[in-house]
């Protein structure tokens, strides 16, 4: 029982550090690698950190109300009869919230780019051409003409095992 708690608390703990993408999560500083190569100007990344703060606690209202909205539905599910009509409202409304965030982000990334020159744009065009290239690196590697991107992996939780509990037998672990 014990081993469950630690196991939830550490999962629980994990999932609390990382947000989903679309997800409002802490905004974290410009990388300096980013700001060097983009020679971004202290105003620029002034701008950037609060355009993606405001942009956080605008996904976060509107995954309130989605989680809201999910609570109704599962309420209208559980009811003997359903009612088709408010649960296509209500699934109407998860895919509006979806959109709004979807046309928010896109609206900011416009914002975010107007404030940039026309030589910042064009380096951050050299980015987005290089992650086109990626699924082609992965197939270079796959077949050893390439070393392969290293792979990153998730924090695990160290598993410490339990003494058996009262009036379990011991099992002889050199079997």
């Amino acid at each position: 029982m014990k081993f469950l708690i630690v196991t939830i608390a550490a999962a629980a703990a994990l999932v609390a550090q990382v947000s989903p993408p679309g997800q409002p999560g802490p905004v974290p500083a410009v990388p300096p690698s980013l700001v060097q190569f983009l020679q971004l100007t202290p105003d620029q990344i002034r701008l950037i950190t609060q355009k993606n703060n405001e942009f956080n606690r605008f996904v976060a209202e509107k995954n309130r109300r989605a989680a809201q909205v999910r609570s109704e539905i599962a309420v209208e599910t559980r009811k003997p009869t359903l009612d088709p009509m408010a649960l296509g409202l209500r699934y109407m409304e998860l895919e509006l919230i979806r959109r709004e965030i979807g046309a928010a982000e896109d609206k900011l990334r416009a914002e975010l780019r107007n404030a940039m020159t026309a030589e910042q744009v064009n380096r951050l065009g050299a980015l987005e051409k290089a992650m086109e290239l990626v699924p082609l690196y992965h197939q270079a590697g796959a077949v050893r003409l390439v070393p392969p991107l290293p792979v990153t992996r998730p924090v695990t939780t160290i598993l410490v095992p339990q003494g058996p509990a009262e009036g379990e037998p011991i099992e002889d672990q050199n079997q």
